[in-house]
């Protein structure tokens, strides 16, 4: 007859075993768990996300002109078994993507990481490059041409201002680009928050413009 002693103690058996052979009881063996840091930068003057596609490493990391904020960094126990995760890169409105630095494989916007097994102590470095879409009209409205204020923009379309106080003013940018000028006012109130170089307070005798993009 077994008593419920007897079936404590050989349930304890086979751990008690492994312990004076010296084998390691699966789950408990720190050496099959990796430390991987991933840092996210960023570089270019344009804008854009990077996110991871798997969840054992979570970054959603906001690049704007090179500047990052969100999640852009972490740190993580994975399994030492070797591996890898992979990040993509997803460009704002008005920018595009134009490259990666630290991948160990990279095609267009992704990007993969991958460790060796038993690998200790993993750490990444990974760039993304945002830059302005130079075929884009917002985009064209700065820069190269200072007489011109990029504020806003949206997929479909951008607001911006220019010197020139005149409807053909608004009509000529946005045509050479590809776009259609919606609607061209003059400016009073300094109501916009640029989105390019210098202020739109510090204009005078300026026009808001709204552009379609082709």
């Amino acid at each position: 007859m077994w008593s419920a002693l007897d079936v404590f103690h050989s349930s304890l058996a086979p751990l008690l075993l492994a312990i004076a052979t010296g084998f390691t009881v699966a789950g408990c063996d720190d050496e099959f768990l990796n430390r991987i840091s991933l840092e996210v930068l960023g570089a270019g003057s344009g804008s854009g996300r990077v996110t991871s596609l798997e969840d054992a490493v979570p970054i959603d990391c906001v690049i704007v002109a090179g500047m990052v904020r969100g999640s852009c960094s972490r740190e993580v126990d994975e399994a030492g078994a070797g591996g890898a995760f992979s990040l993509m890169a997803e460009p704002e409105p008005g920018s595009v993507f134009s490259g990666w630095d630290g991948c160990n494989e990279f095609v267009g916007d992704r990007c993969q990481l991958s460790f060796e097994p038993g690998e200790d102590d993993v750490r990444f470095l990974v760039t993304a490059r945002f830059e302005p879409d130079v075929n884009d009209p917002c985009n064209m409205t700065y820069g190269s041409n200072p007489g011109y204020v990029l504020c806003s923009q949206t997929p479909t379309s951008c607001t911006f201002y220019t010197l020139l106080n005149d409807v053909d003013s608004c009509n000529t940018r946005c045509e050479s680009a590809g776009g259609t000028c919606l609607s061209s006012m003059p400016d009073t109130n300094d109501t916009c928050v640029p989105g390019g170089p210098g202020t739109c307070d510090e204009i005078v005798g300026d026009r808001l413009c709204e552009c379609s993009k082709p």
